[in-house]
């Protein structure tokens, strides 16, 4: 807390990437820590290097190959080798328009391929996740959000995703009131 005050005091800007210490055996980083690809059959996940538990804030993850992909959120205590959503540590949307949470999955708008822009809004004031598909909102996901929250993708077989926590201009302009996914 004391690192993220001192960069916010400064002026400088630390902006989020995966975090190569806390991922999934078989997950491989690229691009700054920005790209993620999973080289095994088995599900694997990585969390961001930047945490929150208050406040609005946005990124966005372009679906590189849509093998099979899940995007969204996780806490601390997420098995990194699971699906995003296989319980109550992790929440998060697949390829297939499915919503995972605690090992449910439902129905949720519309799928996506291989090169959409998924945003992801998360509003830890009012604890909501909403996604959208290609500047579309795909409404709200989840409610009742609460702790301290990373972000997280999640994949199996291959499938490779690229996100912008804002540190290069973003495809499309976020909801208004969200903040980059930076030291604050």
């Amino acid at each position: 807390m004391i690192v993220q005050w001192l960069l916010a005091s400064y002026g400088a800007k630390t902006y989020a990437t995966w975090n190569p210490s806390d991922k999934g055996t078989n997950i491989t980083l690229s691009n700054s820590n920005k790209t993620v690809v999973n080289t095994t059959a088995w599900w694997q996940i990585v969390r961001s290097t930047i945490w929150k538990s208050s406040w609005k804030w946005y990124w966005e993850v372009t679906a590189n190959s849509s093998v099979s992909m899940i995007m969204g959120i996780a806490n601390s205590s997420w098995n990194l080798l699971s699906y995003l959503g296989s319980d109550t540590n992790s929440w998060g949307w697949s390829e297939a328009s499915l919503k995972y949470y605690n090992a449910i999955s439902s129905a949720y708008w519309a799928s996506y391929v291989s090169w959409n822009v998924i945003w992801i809004a998360l509003d830890m004031d009012t604890g909501t996740i909403t996604y959208y598909k290609n500047n579309t909102s795909q409404w709200t996901a989840f409610t009742g959000l609460t702790g301290t929250i990373y972000a997280a993708v999640g994949s199996i077989n291959s499938s490779q995703t690229t996100t912008n926590f804002w540190s290069t201009a973003l495809t499309y302009s976020p909801p208004a009131w969200y903040n980059a996914w930076l030291y604050n």
